[in-house]
């Protein structure tokens, strides 16, 4: 495996993650972008819906197989940096489920990114794509809060560099990656 570096990217539903980092692997050779839940449908055999519609306690036990659904996905990989796509912060209809810092930890990232938004784009972008469970500006405003807690506080408690970006129209990925490409151990 030539992986150099692993970059975890938050954000609550809706904030441009993945539209973000398919822009990013098409225009950087050498990166590849993964998505988090897709790791883990694959890895569980349960669709997207099941994994996030599920008890706190199923959510946090199947983050734990996220570790080695990725060192599968990354076997023979030559990219230089990957991006793994993913969430804090887990809104599985009823409550918000924190992923814990050891399931962070098992991904061996050397940074984390976490990317908002204005909570009025958020709640526009989610009624445009129905996927995400409704929720109000005021719900959605103290989900990012939480979000936004959760990264920083694992970045503290790794030691891990940390960036965050706001994602507006035609946002790119690119002077985020820069900004914590020079402190990538």
């Amino acid at each position: 495996m030539v992986v150099t570096h692993r970059l975890l990217l938050f954000g609550v539903s809706g904030v441009g993650k993945t539209t973000a980092c398919r822009s990013y692997t098409l225009r950087h050779a050498n990166v590849l972008c993964l998505n988090a839940g897709s790791l883990l449908s694959a890895a569980s055999h349960c669709e997207a819906n099941e994994l996030r519609s599920s008890s706190s306690d199923a959510i946090i036990r199947r983050q734990f197989f996220l570790a080695d659904a990725l060192d599968r996905q990354l076997r023979g990989c030559n990219a230089e940096l990957v991006i793994i796509d993913g969430h804090a912060i887990i809104d599985n209809n009823r409550e918000l489920v924190r992923v814990p810092v050891e399931v962070v930890q098992s991904l061996k990232p050397h940074g984390l990114l976490l990317l908002e938004a204005s909570v009025s784009d958020i709640f526009h972008r989610r009624l445009e794509r129905k996927q995400c469970p409704y929720r109000s500006e005021l719900e959605l405003s103290l989900e990012m809060e939480q979000e936004r807690q959760a990264v920083e506080s694992y970045a503290n408690e790794l030691g891990l560099p940390f960036e965050k970006a706001c994602s507006t129209k035609g946002f790119e990925l690119d002077a985020i990656v820069q900004a914590i490409r020079p402190r990538l151990g």
